[in-house]
């Protein structure tokens, strides 16, 4: 594997992630304000443009929680739908190895995915859910 030379811009990455893993270390992305999280200069769009993170990625990873957010309207059973959140774990751990994702980004991805694992319900499946899709949209719109 190539050895990432990170430099200014990658430590205010890794500075802001991190930071962003510190706050949702007891919390969920449930426990945050939408305003907070959504809004242009909020978590989502910090993300995206820190992180420099390609849509096609993105797409790739919103369609999957997209297909959560399907299975809960079906009324599927938790625990099938905990078996494919399980099933994210790899595919992220994939891009990070082959470097289409920021390994601090797999990182955050994995805390939101172990918090919405620990609470499917209500708040914090739904603000889950815009927060991947205001990610999309904020990739977007700096391509």
């Amino acid at each position: 594997m190539k050895e990432k030379k990170y430099g200014k811009r990658g430590e205010q990455t890794k500075e802001f992630i991190q930071k962003l893993l510190n706050e949702l270390k007891n919390k969920n992305l449930g426990d945050f304000s939408l305003k907070d999280l959504l809004t242009p200069d909020g978590y989502a769009e910090r993300v995206v443009k820190e992180a420099k993170l390609t849509r096609v990625q993105l797409r790739k990873n919103y369609a999957e929680f997209k297909r959560l957010e399907d299975m809960k309207k079906r009324k599927e059973k938790d625990e099938v739908i905990k078996m494919e959140i399980y099933k994210l774990y790899p595919i992220l751990q994939y891009q990070a190895n082959r470097g289409l994702i920021d390994e601090d980004f797999k990182k955050l991805m994995f805390k939101i995915l172990d918090g919405l694992e620990s609470n499917l319900e209500g708040k914090n499946f739904e603000y889950t859910m815009e927060f991947m899709k205001a990610l999309v949209a904020y990739t977007q719109r700096e391509s």
